[in-house]
């Protein structure tokens, strides 16, 4: 029973924590915010949303599973959709979170030195040239 309410306390936690930070998410959809000291780019807010949606997804095939073969009460039906977004949005953020790896320090592209010009070969003397006549033709036999 004490670890059922421990659980209990902990997914309430989670449900309000996941409520809130959906509500950054929405804001940080278009563009990055700043939460905390930590920035949410709209590419972590899509997916936090994306992977509670799935979450709820899963949740609610669920509830519909446990409905049809009358696995508890009816009312049942909406608590797993919210236990699935919960689970979704704040695992998939908690993975990310601690995948996360520091980032490269940037580094510079060094310039290249301006191109030398090749040092110029002395000119030298090359033999006239001269052009064949038109009337080269072999003679007829």
């Amino acid at each position: 029973m004490a670890l059922g309410f421990v659980v209990l306390i902990f997914f309430i936690i989670g449900a309000l924590i996941s409520l809130f930070l959906t509500f950054v998410c929405i804001s940080a959809w278009h563009k990055e915010k700043v939460l905390f000291g930590h920035t949410i780019t709209p590419f972590e807010a899509r997916c936090f949303i994306g992977f509670g949606l799935f979450g709820g997804l899963v949740g609610l095939i669920f509830g519909i599973i446990m409905l049809v073969n009358h696995m508890g009460p009816e009312t049942d039906i909406f608590m797993w959709p919210i236990i699935g977004y919960v689970l979704g949005s704040l695992g998939w953020g908690i993975a990310y979170a601690t995948n996360q790896k520091d980032p490269a320090p940037r580094v510079e592209p060094v310039q290249p030195p301006p191109l030398q010009s090749a040092p110029q070969r002395p000119a030298t003397q090359r033999a006239e040239f001269e052009f064949a006549s038109w009337n080269d033709e072999e003679p007829h036999h």
